[in-house]
């Protein structure tokens, strides 16, 4: 119903109510300003994910990750940050330093709005293994560019805290189980003899004849078995030290 008897478009987007308190309610249809405006926010959004792909191809990763945190991407971070990191080791491997972009670099070009977030996507980083190490990474990156002083002002920094902690030091065990199972590989190397489980060992090396030659490829497989008996008696070996050492207590080996 129109308010002024024209028929024109703007009138046909108003409803006129009334009730029994003698009041009139004027009812406007925003139904296509409503659709225009999640287009528009769509076609943005577009672009702005054209816009960070583009980003990334340019290795630009300061602004890919600065616009990623302010599209609320958490794993587009992550992964920049992994790139990141990647480029470190092989500047370190090839130059001896990191003289490019790096995560602490980045982390301190941040401003305090977005250290809040990547805080935050830290917290959910960290509960997953395959993404710890990077979320460590960044949480002593973010450690380095602000004083603890600072970090208890983040809004969500308590919260954090809380759940970093358990998830840490879970990490941290973890860590620690595969460090000491790696030595039982040192230690079976050093103390195994391969031309005992080898028949012909120099054979191995290109010498003697063919017939030779098959007989040491067929040995192969109790070189194998020789190793594995071999880790599983270090294994044992540390075990039983162990027990001696903590007085005869149940050391549980993973």
């Amino acid at each position: 119903a129109g308010t002024d008897g024209n028929d024109g478009d703007a009138d046909e987007c108003l409803v006129l109510s009334g009730g029994a308190d003698s009041r009139l309610v004027v009812w406007r249809d925003v139904t296509v300003i409503e659709q225009e405006e999640r287009a528009a926010e769509a076609e943005q959004r577009v672009l702005q994910e054209q816009a960070l792909s583009n980003l990334l191809r340019r290795h630009d990763y300061r602004g890919a990750i600065s616009l990623a945190i302010r599209l609320d991407q958490p794993f587009r971070v992550l992964t920049t940050f992994k790139a990141i990191a990647e480029r470190e080791l092989e500047q370190c491997a090839a130059d001896g330093g990191a003289t490019g972009v790096t995560v602490l670099s980045v982390v301190t070009g941040l401003d305090k709005e977005q250290a809040e977030k990547v805080l935050g996507y830290v917290c959910d980083w960290n509960t997953n293994a395959h993404h710890s190490l990077i979320a460590q990474r960044v949480l002593g990156a973010l450690v380095r560019t602000y004083s603890p002083q600072r970090l208890a002002k983040f809004p969500n920094a308590k919260k954090c805290i809380e759940a970093l902690l358990p998830y840490t030091d879970r990490h941290m065990q973890r860590l620690d189980r595969l460090l000491e199972q790696s030595f039982f590989v040192d230690y079976t190397w050093s103390n195994m003899k391969l031309s005992s489980a080898v028949e012909g060992g120099d054979n191995l090396n290109g010498s003697g004849d063919g017939q030779d030659d098959a007989q040491a490829v067929d040995a192969l497989p109790s070189a194998a078995d020789s190793i594995m008996l071999y880790a599983k008696m270090a294994a044992e070996a540390v075990v039983n030290s162990r027990e001696g050492a903590n007085g005869g207590a149940d050391v549980v080996m993973e």
